[in-house]
Protein backbone atom coordinates (compact mmCIF):
# COMPACT_ATOMS: atom_id res chain seq x y z
CA UNK A 1 0.00 0.00 0.00
CA UNK A 2 2.57 2.30 0.85
CA UNK A 3 4.60 1.29 -2.57
CA UNK A 4 1.29 2.81 -4.65
CA UNK A 5 0.74 6.22 -2.27
CA UNK A 6 4.48 6.75 -2.76
CA UNK A 7 4.35 6.66 -6.78
CA UNK A 8 1.74 9.28 -6.81
CA UNK A 9 2.68 10.82 -4.01
CA UNK A 10 0.72 14.17 -2.11
CA UNK A 11 0.88 16.65 -5.01
CA UNK A 12 0.27 13.50 -7.44
CA UNK A 13 -3.50 13.17 -5.47
CA UNK A 14 -4.24 16.61 -5.58
CA UNK A 15 -3.63 16.59 -9.30
CA UNK A 16 -5.52 13.90 -10.04
CA UNK A 17 -8.23 14.99 -7.75
CA UNK A 18 -8.18 18.29 -8.75
CA UNK A 19 -8.58 17.30 -12.56
CA UNK A 20 -11.41 14.80 -11.51
CA UNK A 21 -13.12 17.35 -10.09
CA UNK A 22 -12.80 19.67 -13.21
CA UNK A 23 -14.04 17.10 -15.33
CA UNK A 24 -17.33 16.77 -13.21
CA UNK A 25 -17.43 19.77 -13.08
CA UNK A 26 -17.29 20.53 -17.41
CA UNK A 27 -19.78 17.56 -17.59
CA UNK A 28 -22.31 18.93 -15.03
CA UNK A 29 -22.27 22.39 -17.06
CA UNK A 30 -22.51 21.12 -20.40
CA UNK A 31 -25.44 18.89 -19.66
CA UNK A 32 -27.17 22.12 -17.60
CA UNK A 33 -25.99 24.56 -20.50
CA UNK A 34 -26.54 22.91 -24.05
CA UNK A 35 -30.07 21.04 -23.32
CA UNK A 36 -31.93 24.41 -23.22
CA UNK A 37 -30.07 25.75 -25.81
CA UNK A 38 -30.45 22.87 -28.32
CA UNK A 39 -34.56 23.90 -27.24
CA UNK A 40 -34.35 26.93 -27.95
CA UNK A 41 -31.98 26.37 -31.20
CA UNK A 42 -34.98 23.82 -32.19
CA UNK A 43 -37.70 26.57 -31.03
CA UNK A 44 -35.82 29.47 -33.38
CA UNK A 45 -35.39 26.98 -36.61
CA UNK A 46 -38.95 26.32 -36.23
CA UNK A 47 -39.95 29.74 -35.92
CA UNK A 48 -37.58 30.32 -39.03
CA UNK A 49 -39.24 27.81 -41.04
CA UNK A 50 -42.41 28.86 -40.54
CA UNK A 51 -42.48 32.96 -41.08
CA UNK A 52 -40.44 31.53 -44.67
CA UNK A 53 -43.43 29.40 -45.35
CA UNK A 54 -45.61 32.54 -44.44
CA UNK A 55 -43.18 35.22 -46.64
CA UNK A 56 -43.69 32.34 -49.87
CA UNK A 57 -47.07 32.28 -49.23
CA UNK A 58 -47.81 35.29 -51.46
CA UNK A 59 -45.97 33.71 -54.31
CA UNK A 60 -48.04 30.89 -54.24
CA UNK A 61 -51.40 33.06 -54.22
CA UNK A 62 -50.26 34.58 -57.82
CA UNK A 63 -50.06 31.34 -59.68
CA UNK A 64 -52.88 30.77 -62.00
CA UNK A 65 -55.07 27.65 -61.70
CA UNK A 66 -53.18 26.26 -65.09
CA UNK A 67 -50.12 26.53 -62.95
CA UNK A 68 -51.22 23.88 -60.63
CA UNK A 69 -50.12 20.87 -62.03
CA UNK A 70 -47.06 19.02 -61.43
CA UNK A 71 -44.56 19.98 -64.43
CA UNK A 72 -45.90 23.08 -64.32
CA UNK A 73 -42.46 25.30 -64.27
CA UNK A 74 -43.94 28.53 -61.77
CA UNK A 75 -44.45 25.54 -59.34
CA UNK A 76 -41.54 24.00 -59.86
CA UNK A 77 -39.63 26.82 -59.25
CA UNK A 78 -41.31 27.88 -56.16
CA UNK A 79 -40.92 24.96 -54.82
CA UNK A 80 -37.53 24.24 -55.24
CA UNK A 81 -36.75 28.01 -54.31
CA UNK A 82 -38.65 27.42 -50.89
CA UNK A 83 -37.12 24.48 -50.36
CA UNK A 84 -33.52 25.64 -50.58
CA UNK A 85 -34.25 28.96 -48.34
CA UNK A 86 -35.91 26.69 -45.40
CA UNK A 87 -32.98 23.25 -46.34
CA UNK A 88 -36.21 21.42 -45.74
CA UNK A 89 -38.39 19.20 -48.04
CA UNK A 90 -41.81 21.02 -49.52
CA UNK A 91 -44.65 19.54 -50.88
CA UNK A 92 -47.55 21.45 -52.37
CA UNK A 93 -51.20 19.61 -51.67
CA UNK A 94 -54.14 20.01 -52.70
CA UNK A 95 -57.82 20.39 -50.64
CA UNK A 96 -57.80 16.60 -50.77
CA UNK A 97 -54.19 15.77 -49.21
CA UNK A 98 -52.87 14.78 -52.60
CA UNK A 99 -49.49 15.95 -53.77
CA UNK A 100 -49.29 18.51 -56.64
CA UNK A 101 -45.64 19.03 -57.01
CA UNK A 102 -43.05 17.98 -54.05
CA UNK A 103 -39.10 18.10 -53.52
CA UNK A 104 -38.78 14.26 -52.64
CA UNK A 105 -37.40 11.91 -55.10
CA UNK A 106 -40.62 9.65 -53.98
CA UNK A 107 -43.45 11.48 -55.30
CA UNK A 108 -45.95 9.04 -54.26
CA UNK A 109 -46.12 9.89 -50.62
CA UNK A 110 -49.32 11.23 -49.47
CA UNK A 111 -49.97 14.00 -46.60
CA UNK A 112 -53.61 13.12 -44.70
CA UNK A 113 -52.63 15.26 -41.41
CA UNK A 114 -52.66 18.29 -44.50
CA UNK A 115 -56.54 17.57 -45.21
CA UNK A 116 -56.91 17.55 -41.54
CA UNK A 117 -55.22 21.40 -41.19
CA UNK A 118 -57.01 22.57 -44.44
CA UNK A 119 -60.42 21.58 -43.19
CA UNK A 120 -59.89 23.08 -39.63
Amino acid sequence: MRAARGVLGLRGRLVAALMLMAVVTLGVAAVTVLSPLERRLRDQEVSTVAATALTAGGSFADLDVPDLRPTAPDLVGLVRELARRTDGQVAVVDANGHVIANTDPEPHESFPEARRALLG
